[in-house]
């Protein structure tokens, strides 16, 4: 009994703590000024919707980043009108801890699916992952969740593989914002209003088809830093 109060009182505070974010992403997001580059390139930000959506039509896809740059890339999803139809075939993924739990609900409040992939129960997440492979997803995936940042595990090359997904790498930034946590190893970045929010994909899909895991590691990692890079100096320009 007590461990089921536990449960939901943090279920209640984590769907409270999701609003209060999910209202202030919305805030910045209509007080923003919006850019993306489609590789190097830079495009219509009203064209990111049909982009993105040129990639789904392949059937599976992966939208891996880098986890320093969550809020400011589900700030591009709560303000870009564009890609509100679109909104609800994307999956993102937690897990069953408190952040998780505030992951989850916020997604929910923006409009985007969320799916629980449990940490706690060993057994469970290999179902959960199980599940998530037969579903062919429009995942969106911050490939260095919980740690080491900037690093992709071979864990998610595996899965990555077993997807056999379109892959196109995704990052964003913004010209104001507030470092968020004393990590300087994820360095998130929390938007301010009045800025420019910067969003980024890589050209063209990636293959990884006959690759192994740790190749697939070696390639996003790669291909994630120079993103990361581009939408830096975007900001800086």
């Amino acid at each position: 009994m007590a461990i089921a109060r536990r449960k939901l009182a943090t279920s209640f505070v984590a769907a409270i703590a999701a609003r209060g974010i999910a209202f202030y992403l919305r805030l910045v997001a209509r007080r923003s000024r919006f850019q993306f580059f489609d590789g190097d390139r830079q495009a219509d930000p009203s064209a990111l919707a049909a982009c993105l959506h040129e990639t789904m039509a392949t059937g599976s896809a992966i939208f891996p980043f880098w986890n320093c740059d969550s809020l400011v890339l589900l700030t591009v999803f709560a303000g870009n009108p564009s890609l509100q139809t679109l909104s609800a075939e994307f999956i993102i993924t937690a897990d069953d801890s408190f952040g998780g739990s505030v992951t989850l609900s916020l997604v929910r409040q923006l409009g985007l699916r969320p799916y629980l992939i449990r940490r706690s129960d060993p057994a469970g997440r290999i179902r959960d992952l199980q599940s998530l492979v037969s579903a062919e997803p429009r995942l969106v995936i911050a490939v260095d969740s919980h740690g080491p940042y900037r690093t992709v595990g071979v864990a998610t090359g595996r899965l990555i593989r077993r997807l056999n997904a379109a892959v196109t790498p995704i990052a964003a930034s913004c010209t104001r914002h507030v470092p968020l946590f004393r990590r300087k190893d994820l360095n998130m970045l929390l938007p301010l209003p009045g800025g420019d929010i910067v969003f980024c994909k890589s050209g063209d899909a990636q293959p990884f088809a006959g690759k192994t895991p740790v190749q697939v590691c070696q390639d996003l990692h790669l291909n994630l830093s120079v993103l990361h890079a581009v939408t830096r100096a975007a900001v800086k320009a």
